[in-house]
């Protein structure tokens, strides 16, 4: 069978995350407040869609792979039921995690990718919850591979093992090509529909088969890079109210009031 037939061996990286949705924000403390409800980082569900439509065009398979604690297996199963084929979830204590940096995080997804060897990697652009972008480049550069960010769609070509790739560039499109294997980015805005899970397909999901992987966390040292905590920023307000003046000299109050504000 030659490698073309074969298709793409993909893997997929996931997080759960706080649900962007159902966060507010404490006026007093100005820092977020939490639902309690969890999501899939929306990034990455386009990322799972991406590496179904490929196997739907090219044949191959697809693996999720997400950290986090035993209530993280649902942004896998979420995975599966949307079309990807099996799970890997490097399960730790969820304040275990919270002491790594990226980099750390990123050296156990590349410790357990490296065991298996992957036509591509593909990944969300950042998460909705930190926004540092940098542990799909970080993985990427542990495994030694090429890295496209900003990807909106891609084709590729079997026999070459190559990919055509198309992303946004400072507000306008660009087209690369990259060997496999590789890792890509892929944002919101990505060209194709986007995908979701079904009732079949949840049925399916629990079928899949999924690899737990016990991870030690307290191993890797403390952090390289750190991040303080997210706060509203302060905002001022200021603001003029003129009654009991003709239409005329309320104008002229007005514009007074914003040329001594620098506002006009």
């Amino acid at each position: 069978m030659s490698e073309a037939s074969i298709g793409l061996k993909m893997a997929v990286l996931v997080k759960h995350i706080p649900d962007p949705n159902g966060i507010s924000v404490d006026p007093e403390a100005r820092g977020p407040v939490f639902s309690g409800t969890m999501a899939v980082n929306t990034y990455d569900t386009y990322a799972v869609a991406e590496a179904i439509e490929l196997k739907e065009r090219y044949g191959g398979d697809v693996t999720i792979l997400t950290v986090g604690p035993a209530s993280a297996r649902e942004a896998i199963l979420r995975g599966l039921a949307t079309g990807a084929d099996r799970g890997i979830h490097l399960q730790a204590e969820a304040d275990l995690l919270e002491r790594l940096d990226s980099l750390a995080l990123a050296r156990l997804i590349a410790d357990r990718l490296r065991t298996e060897s992957f036509d591509l990697i593909l990944a969300g652009q950042q998460s909705e919850d930190l926004e540092t972008g940098q542990v799909g480049p970080q993985v990427a550069a542990l495994l030694d591979l090429p890295h496209v960010s900003l990807v909106t769609s891609l084709e590729a070509d079997m026999d070459a093992r190559t990919l055509r790739i198309r992303r946004d560039s400072e507000g306008r499109k660009q087209v690369i090509g990259v060997a496999l294997p590789a890792m890509l980015l892929m944002l919101t805005g990505r060209d194709g529909e986007q995908r979701h899970p079904t009732l079949k397909g949840m049925i399916q999901a629990k079928r899949k088969p999924v690899d737990v992987v016990e991870v030690d966390a307290s191993t890797r040292g403390g952090p390289v890079m750190a991040w303080s905590d997210p706060v509203a920023p302060t905002r001022e307000r200021e603001a003029i109210i003129v009654e009991g003046k003709p239409a005329a000299k309320a104008a002229k109050a007005l514009a007074d009031w914003l040329r001594e504000k620098h506002l006009v």
